[in-house]
């Protein structure tokens, strides 16, 4: 009969332990999801490695102001997730017409493309979400 019940705890244990390494992992996941990005007056900018040529630069928006956590959303005015401190941030020239709004940044010397991050749900675009 104690046998019995130390193996019942045993297989308790291990289901516990089974369901707290799942939940880690799906965590651990979700968050990866999260994309790198830059908020500029309340849009959120995906950042691309899509190079710029110089041409395509506009006006100085303003530097990084913020950084936080690689697996936070930016909820702030000139705050990334992934940029550093005082990264330049530019107005795009970009000609193509294009649903969605874009920025440069300079990252090691470069200039790079920042995109407006929008949702297409049933063929409908969409600002991002929280």
């Amino acid at each position: 009969m104690k046998r019995t019940y130390k193996k019942l705890w045993l297989m308790i244990g291990l289901i516990v332990v089974l369901v707290g390494v799942g939940y880690f992992l799906y965590d651990k996941y979700q968050k990866s999801l999260i994309p790198s990005m830059v908020q500029v007056d309340a849009i959120r900018y995906g950042l691309t490695d899509i190079a710029v040529p110089f041409s395509a630069i506009g006006e100085p928006i303003g530097v990084v102001k913020t950084k936080i956590s690689r697996d936070e959303k930016t909820r702030h005015n000139l705050e990334s997730n992934f940029l550093k401190l005082q990264t330049p941030l530019f107005e795009s020239k970009e000609s193509k017409p294009s649903p969605e709004s874009r920025i440069v940044y300079k990252r090691d010397g470069n200039y790079y493309l920042g995109q407006e991050i929008v949702e297409i749900k049933d063929g409908i675009l969409y600002e991002s979400e929280e």
